[in-house]
């Protein structure tokens, strides 16, 4: 018997998931006060995630933020099911070279054009996550 409609998952499929995805969103509110919500490319590394902005870029910026947000989703449009993940925690620019190559080989490469070799992490403190599948007619 299948499940339908909405359904809470538990911390260790949402990171299984999370490590599947390729782009999600990061939401942070500025130093102006302005909510801020960029697509990025990342990597996900023992439940935190990792993107490469430009140095003096809004992404960059993230890490002066209280609270950030990294949202990602995967949806199929055949099966009409779907699933999200929300985590929360504090952003922080990284300054290792070692990590940045493990990143690298594990494809994290920015999409954007220019000089993107600022690394950022976002340090996870909650995970949540909802699959949604049709129900039945």
């Amino acid at each position: 018997m299948s499940e339908h409609g909405p359904t809470v998952l538990d911390p260790d499929e949402a990171r299984r998931l999370l490590g599947a995805g390729v782009v999600g969103r990061i939401a942070f509110v500025d130093h102006d006060g302005a909510l801020q919500l960029v697509p990025v490319n990342y990597r996900e590394l023992d439940g935190d995630v990792f993107w490469l902005t430009l140095a003096d870029g809004l992404l960059a910026r993230s890490a002066d933020a209280d609270e950030v947000l990294f949202q990602v989703d995967h949806h199929d449009d055949t099966f009409q099911s779907g699933w999200s993940i929300l985590l929360r925690g504090r952003a922080e620019v990284v300054h290792d070279d070692e990590l940045a190559a493990t990143l690298r080989d594990r494809g994290l490469r920015p999409w954007a054009a220019g000089e993107r070799t600022t690394l950022v992490r976002l340090r996870s403190t909650a995970i949540t996550g909802r699959r949604v599948r049709l129900a039945p007619a």
